[in-house]
């Protein structure tokens, strides 16, 4: 149901791709762009965090670096799933998924085994496939 969680002015409902294309040329270029140029400051400054972070030792294995260190690693065809718990907080934080590649979070809470049955040979011929489970 659209505006469950917060009331929303216009609901629109339909494919993503069908409706940002339509809204499109509705937009405007603003040129003010200093809360923009803040806000990529602001997400720069945070993969610093994040990589600083993921690069701290632990024994035997930082799993927040695993992560840090299989994104930029993963083909584009790759598929990427998360359960719920420690790993789907790598996973959203330092995986940054690029085109192509496919990702599935676990959408509820304590919902384990969402990453499970992702089985590559179901969803095309031979892509990567990563996924993160654990305690």
């Amino acid at each position: 149901m659209l505006g469950l969680r917060y009331p929303v002015d216009v609901n629109l409902h339909g494919d993503a791709t069908d409706t940002l294309r339509a809204l499109l040329p509705l937009l405007q270029r603003k040129t003010e762009r200093s809360w923009r140029e803040g806000i990529e400051q602001e997400v720069a400054k945070w993969w610093q965090t994040l990589e600083q972070r993921a690069m701290a030792k632990a024994n035997p294995v930082n799993p927040q670096r695993v992560v840090w260190e299989m994104s930029p690693r993963l083909p584009p065809d790759a598929i990427v799933t998360s359960d719920s718990g420690s790993c789907a907080n790598w996973y959203a934080r330092d995986y940054r998924v690029k085109a192509g590649q496919r990702a599935s979070l676990s959408g509820g809470l304590a919902s384990m085994g969402a990453a499970v049955p992702c089985d590559r040979r179901q969803v095309r011929p031979s892509p990567t496939t990563g996924r993160g489970v654990g305690r």
